[in-house]
């Protein structure tokens, strides 16, 4: 059962096509390896067997690499564990959302939030972020600018615990 829920294209033609974006993202200091192209894939396909998901297209993972490699936040020390982090958070918001947004408008909103909002921080990004782009795409609104109008008993404790 669980070949069945990754249909589509997240497998060794994905990992090909990550290895293939160093040519486009070296310029902005990000080359992943083999192995860490293969990581990536590892957590999408992992996260579509947890969440019983069926992909048509695209994996996700090419589009979060190409977009978020641009991040100013962005680190080739650990950019491989931060995209696969990227797919999971991408993967509950489109169950949290019903599919209610597409893959690159979603992948744009998490981008925009990730600089904008959260401050690079996947922490940030994985709780409030991902309410404040749910609550967007459920309503039609437009996200908030910065971090202070996630809402106005916004407080960085609820973000970090101590």
């Amino acid at each position: 059962m669980e070949d069945l829920f990754n249909i589509g294209k997240v497998g060794n033609d994905t990992s090909e096509k990550l290895m293939l974006l160093n040519e486009k993202i070296m310029r902005y200091g990000i080359v992943l390896t083999q192995k860490q192209a293969e990581l990536i894939v590892s957590a999408e396909r992992e996260h579509i067997s947890e969440m019983e998901r069926i992909v048509f297209g695209e994996a996700a993972s090419v589009g979060i690499v190409k977009k978020f490699a641009r991040s100013s936040f962005a680190d080739e020390s650990n950019f491989a564990e931060t995209a696969a982090e990227l797919v999971g958070i991408f993967y509950t918001i489109k169950e949290e959302t019903d599919d209610g947004i597409s893959d690159s408008e979603l992948i744009e909103m998490m981008f925009d939030c990730f600089e904008n909002m959260c401050g690079g921080s996947l922490e940030m990004l994985s709780g409030r972020g991902v309410e404040a782009i749910c609550d967007a795409v459920r309503s039609g609104k437009e996200l908030p600018e910065s971090a202070n109008d996630f809402s106005a008993d916004f407080r960085w404790s609820d973000v970090y615990d101590d």
